[in-house]
């Protein structure tokens, strides 16, 4: 194995981790946007279950009110 696929192999290792980490973020902001829909639980109950900070929330809210 060469030092250039080594690299490469890296760099695809790399960008997989990330395209892993962008997914499951975009997961969490889809479950938040349902809880948030439901009205059924408080921003507070939802960041602990979630385990998304407060800011998040706060941004994903904002989000909903434009779009209803």
């Amino acid at each position: 194995m060469t030092i250039q696929q080594i690299v490469l192999g890296q760099r695809e290792l790399i960008g997989k981790r990330k395209g892993i980490k962008i997914g499951e973020r975009k997961a969490k902001e889809e479950v938040v946007a349902r809880m948030l829909e439901m009205k059924m639980l408080s921003e507070e109950q939802i960041i602990e279950m979630t385990e998304v900070t407060p800011k998040l929330v706060g941004r994903i809210r904002k989000k909903l009110e434009k779009v209803h």
